[in-house]
């Protein structure tokens, strides 16, 4: 076997001296809570130690700078603890260490995933049933409806020729034609065209000027307004609204179709003379610099915003409008299946990537979580009927869609095991592990016992203070939960991973067959295995994804070649910026354990980067 565990009985009380020196008191803690063999040092692993020191350097930096409420971060190579850092900014209650338990965001998705399968295991069901065979008739397909539009409007026969029109302070997207993509400000206010899906950091508020139907502002995400910097790129900078002139491609949509009036009931106040479907080319008024879109150098899918003199190289753009209205709905070409809520290729969606709306989904999202919040759902079984209750934002096997999918494995759960998810999960995954700090909290645990929260708490929406807190708070907050918050700590996890690393099995405990993990760590390419090649899920920077999160293809293709990245490796990382990264090839497992919205993607670098740099050539097994 790739992961060679001590055998049962085995006495684990070696020496310890990694980063902490032995006697340590947060070390004494990793021997007793991981209950795994430590290795005497990080050199006896594999591992040079400078990387590591640095990396608990730079966390302690990056905890300061961000404010994180604390940390605690693991690092195993072959069954064997190798590294231990933890850091606490959370008071006398949360002093962060080994035993910190976390909310688990979006590594709660393996966990559930592995409880369903234990049922596959005894044969209780074959990926492609459909999910109505267990959840009951509200689940098969001639009771549920799929919304055929997102809300947005972009020139196409059969639109209202009167919602298309510009109005005042309208959501729109701004689509690149020579690029494929649409206009997206990051946080720090730059300007790219990148990915083609009309997210958060896409949408524009674009308001047409008063009495001028040829000018208009565009507010972005941030609350700041594109403007040029001093080099001529186009930023999202300035506090105070900046006109840019609108030059109409003679012959689309606006010529056809009569500009709004100052009168109309449908935007009032404005005079627009655009509409969507429009194609359309952008001027800064105060500097008659015209926008154009120019290649990365530095990268193969980001392009900038620049400028142009020449109107001739200037970038055409078409402007798609957002309505948030669900314009009609169709049947279901095919029933969900839990092969679909596994791959989430369900189509239960409900989008929401943040407290605020985006698409037409979103609306739909938002009232539910506001049923929630009102404490109208009690149980699982209340929330995952409201679920069935809404419409599919796809059709079922078509794309990707996070969100709903957990809810709905964790329900199938709770039927198939005839208990609460929390027993279930407890029954067949925490206690065979020792996972004894894992489990559901609420909001009646006792403030020792509730995961540590995120720093930015109070800027987000508020998690329910009773009754069943969906998985879908966990995307606004964080939280990650069912009932509350799935929680664990850095220490346990680490035994899931051992577990998944002994295909299957752990010190002689066999949760998993062998053939089940072996199906979790595929690659998931979602054209093949739902026979739908439009389906299929390309690999961004060499990866790609399996039923345990992110897939490494090709370590060539990301860019980056050390032990961490290697062809087989996976792992998630969670939207409060926990990481969870296990490597087949070099025998590592890496768990860092925060809550933190919007760095996740920094800390993941960070701490991939450090730990890949500590493997020794030649040291990879």
């Amino acid at each position: 076997a790739v992961w060679a565990l001590a055998p049962p009985g085995t006495q684990r009380t070696a020496a310890l001296s990694p980063h902490f020196p032995a006697g340590h008191s947060l070390w004494a803690m990793a021997k007793a809570r991981c209950q795994l063999a430590p290795w005497p040092s990080v050199e006896a692993a594999g591992l040079d130690r400078a990387p590591l020191d640095e990396l608990a350097q730079d966390l302690r930096s990056v905890s300061s700078e961000l404010g994180l409420p604390g940390y605690a971060l693991a690092v195993a190579k072959a069954g064997r603890i190798a590294f231990a850092d933890a850091h606490g900014a959370g008071g006398a209650d949360h002093s962060a260490d080994l035993d910190a338990q976390f909310g688990l965001s979006s590594m709660a998705e393996p966990l559930l995933t592995a409880a369903l399968l234990t049922f596959y295991d005894e044969g209780r069901f074959e990926l492609d049933d459909p999910v109505a065979a267990i959840l009951g008739e509200a689940w098969s397909a001639s009771n549920l409806r799929v919304a055929a539009s997102d809300g947005v409007l972009r020139g196409k026969e059969g639109e209202s020729p009167q919602e298309q029109v510009l109005c005042a302070e309208d959501a729109g997207f701004l689509y690149s034609t020579a690029m494929g993509a649409h206009v997206e400000v990051d946080l720090q206010g730059d300007c790219h065209c990148r990915r083609p899906c009309n997210g958060v950091s896409q949408m524009l508020s674009i308001a047409a000027l008063p009495m001028m139907p040829d000018y208009v502002t565009l507010k972005s995400h941030t609350g700041k307004y594109l403007d040029l910097d001093k080099d001529g790129f186009v930023t999202a900078s300035s506090d105070t609204p900046v006109a840019w002139l609108t030059r109409v491609r003679p012959g689309t949509k606006s010529e056809t179709i009569t500009p709004c009036s100052s009168q109309s009931s449908i935007c009032s106040g404005s005079m627009s003379s655009l509409v969507a479907g429009d194609q359309l080319r952008l001027k800064h008024q105060a500097s008659g610099l015209w926008i154009r879109v120019e290649s990365d150098p530095s990268s193969e899918d980001y392009r900038s915003l620049v400028t142009s003199k020449d109107y001739a190289e200037s970038s055409a753009f078409v402007l798609e409008k957002q309505t948030f209205k669900i314009a009609e709905f169709e049947a279901p070409l095919q029933e969900v299946t839990i092969r679909h809520v596994l791959t989430k290729t369900s189509g239960f969606e409900c989008g929401l990537q943040g407290a605020k709306a985006v698409t037409a989904m979103d609306v739909v999202a938002l009232e539910l979580l506001e049923r929630a919040r009102a404490g109208e759902f009690s149980t699982l079984a209340q929330w995952a009927e409201a679920i069935a209750k809404s419409p599919l934002g796809f059709q079922p096997g078509a794309r990707c869609g996070l969100k709903m999918n957990l809810d709905i494995v964790g329900r199938i759960v709770e039927v198939l095991g005839r208990a609460p998810l929390a027993a279930v999960l407890r029954e067949r995954i925490f206690e065979p592990l020792g996972m004894s700090s894992t489990g559901i909290f609420t909001d009646d645990d006792s403030a020792t016992r509730r995961p540590m929260q995120d720093s930015q708490a109070d800027d987000v929406a508020p998690v329910p203070t009773s009754g069943y807190a969906p998985l879908m708070f966990g995307a606004i907050r964080g939280a990650g939960g069912f009932l509350g918050c799935l929680a664990s700590t850095v220490c346990d996890f680490m035994k899931f991973a051992h577990m998944l690393l002994g295909k299957g099995q752990s010190d002689g405990v066999r949760v998993l067959a062998s053939a089940t993990v072996e199906l979790m760590t595929e690659a998931n390419d979602l054209g093949e295995v739902l026979g739908n090649p439009e389906a299929a899920v390309s690999a961004h920077s060499g990866r790609g994804v399996c039923l345990l999160g992110g897939l490494e293809l090709d370590s060539a293709g990301c860019g980056i070649d050390d032990a961490t990245h290697s062809p087989g490796s996976y792992g998630i990382l969670g939207c409060a910026s926990t990481v969870f990264r296990v490597d087949p090839v070099s025998g590592l497992v890496v768990v860092l354990m925060t809550k933190h919205l919007g760095a996740e993607g920094r800390l993941e670098r960070l701490v991939l980067r450090h730990v890949g740099a500590s493997v020794r050539e030649g040291a990879l097994r």
